[in-house]
């Protein structure tokens, strides 16, 4: 008969020894698993300039950390982030920021850089410069929840994501690029 034993018992001595093997190679994988780093996902995508309408890709851009926010003219939260996104640009002029329109309203119409540039003037501020991705692009990105806010490395990986923006989001946010120099 299989008999087991108390695992807050290990050190006594009616564990069998096969048992505190078994046991002792669980929690040797358990530690090796956990402390192998994930491989670092890079934030990729093509965007045009809203205002240009010239192609950005951000594998292009400068080396530097960058903060990237994906937005869409008929959120609600965003137009609370993006102007808080644009103070948080002020106060961090060393990482670079981009504001992303995900290109299209609920029923997949492109939606017209005018309504983008409507929806821009009535908030209080937002990043620039203002990009233009494809639904499907931002579909690939996360599930169409906005807003959602990367920052990425030099080397484009990502480094932190928030699906939702709050006020803790915000500060958890400025501290992390406080660290990014």
């Amino acid at each position: 008969m299989l008999s087991f034993c108390n695992p807050m018992l290990v050190f006594q001595s009616s564990c069998s020894p096969l048992y505190l093997r078994f046991l002792f190679m669980c929690i040797l994988f358990l530690f090796t698993a956990l402390s192998i780093p994930a491989k670092a996902e890079k934030l990729s995508f093509l965007a045009s300039g809203l205002k240009d309408g010239k192609l950005m890709s951000l594998s292009n851009e400068p080396k530097s950390y960058k903060v990237v926010n994906f937005f869409w003219v008929e959120c609600i939260p965003c137009a609370k982030e993006l102007p808080e996104l644009e103070k948080l640009a002020r106060q961090h002029p060393h990482i670079k920021f981009y504001a992303v329109h995900a290109g299209a309203d609920t029923q997949g119409e492109r939606v017209s850089d005018e309504l983008i540039e409507e929806y821009l003037g009535k908030l209080a501020g937002y990043p620039k410069p203002v990009y233009v991705t494809s639904p499907r692009v931002a579909g690939r990105l996360f599930q169409s929840i906005f807003p959602h806010t990367y920052i990425v490395n030099k080397d484009n990986k990502i480094l932190a994501k928030f699906a939702v923006f709050n006020e803790n989001s915000y500060h958890k946010l400025d501290k992390l690029l406080s660290a990014l120099k």
